[in-house]
Formats: structure tokens, sequence, C-alpha cells
């Protein structure tokens, strides 16, 4: 492991102690930004129904990139979550996705996005979820940055196993499930936490 990587997987641990549970996904996206040196992060979970949960969004350019994915049901996060392998779009404006609904609608509404990351998150065998990194420039995360930041994304399962266990028995926590004024539009079921700053599920 290189020492960038070890630095974020040892933002990511100082980010979970003595955090208390509901802040745990928004301090691990801040501490995979910064240890990554990405503009921003996303970390979703599978469960036991079709849907999905967002745990979090670093801000709201990373909320958008889940929204778009949510919506036409395509791109990097869903690839990584289902094949277990780490996805990069190393230039989101120049290069040509396998996703044409993603890569259409995510040009559009993402300009200043210039690359897309997805890391499947494993729990041995089984994968849980994924996170999502975007960086304004292109080519953010070079061949071996993103082998290394594997290493980071096994540090984000560990933090993260306690709000798993939750969402598959069905608990909510803050941050976790939908706001009090109903389901999120995108997904029954889908978390929709932003940091500080921006809207939440329950807000228009």
């Amino acid at each position: 492991m290189t020492p960038e990587a070890m630095k974020a997987v040892r933002l990511v641990a100082e980010a979970v102690a003595g955090t208390p549970g509901e802040e745990v996904p928004r301090r691990v996206c801040a501490a995979v930004c910064q240890g990554l040196g990405v503009d921003g992060a996303t970390l979703s979970l599978l469960t036991d129904t079709p849907s999905r949960q967002l745990l979090a969004a670093s801000d709201d350019a990373a909320l958008l990139l889940e929204e778009i994915q949510f919506t036409v049901l395509e791109g990097p996060c869903i690839s990584a979550a289902r094949t277990g392998e780490p996805v990069a779009v190393d230039d989101l404006r120049q290069e040509l996705t396998p996703w044409p609904l993603f890569g259409a609608m995510a040009c559009e509404k993402l300009p200043g996005v210039g690359s897309v990351y997805a890391l499947p998150l494993f729990f041995g065998d089984y994968v849980l979820g994924s996170v999502d990194l975007l960086a304004t420039r292109p080519r953010a995360l070079g061949e071996d940055a993103l082998e290394q930041a594997s290493h980071v994304a096994h540090a984000v399962t560990a933090a993260l196993m306690p709000t798993r266990r939750d969402a598959a028995h069905g608990e909510r926590r803050p941050g976790v499930g939908a706001g009090a004024g109903g389901p999120c539009p995108l997904v029954r079921h889908l978390a929709c936490r932003r940091s500080p700053g921006g809207p939440t599920a329950d807000q228009p």
C-alpha cells in the first residue's frame, strides 16, 4: 500500500472513531475526498430489495451524479456494484461511456465534472454497495491510484458495517432512511442525505 493510500485509510478510520452512527457516512465521504484528492464522493449500499440506499453525498454535484444513475438505471456506480470491479470514466467530457443515457445526462447536468470513478464495497465475497468518486479534472486517478483506492474501499466497508446491518434489518437511523416527509423520489427506501448546507430528502 502506498503512503497516499495509507493516509486515506487512516483518515477514514479517524472519521469513524467516536462518531455517532448517523454522522458516519457523511464523515467517511469527507475523509475519502481528502485522502484520495478528489472533489466529491457518495456512498450507496445494496439492500435486500431491488432498491439501493444512498447513505451520503459530499456535495450537490455528487448527489446529482447519483440521482442521474438512479433515474436512468445505469452508470459507473451501478456497474461497480453489479460486477464487483472498479469502474473508471477518465474523461467524462470526451470519453464515450458504456452507458449512453448516463453519459448524455451527466455531460448535460454536470459540465464541471471531468472524471468519475466507482469502487465496489466488499464484505467477503458479497458486494455491499459502492463508493462513487468525482473530480473536476480529467484523469484524476491513474491506474495505480485506482488500484490503491481499493484499499480505501475496504476501510470504507469496515466503517459502514453497522449501517449496513441496520439497513438489512429494516432499521432506520437519521440520514439512512427516507425523510419524515415520505420516501425520496429517486427510489423507494433510497436515503437522500447531503452534507450540511444541502437539502435533505423531506425538503422539496
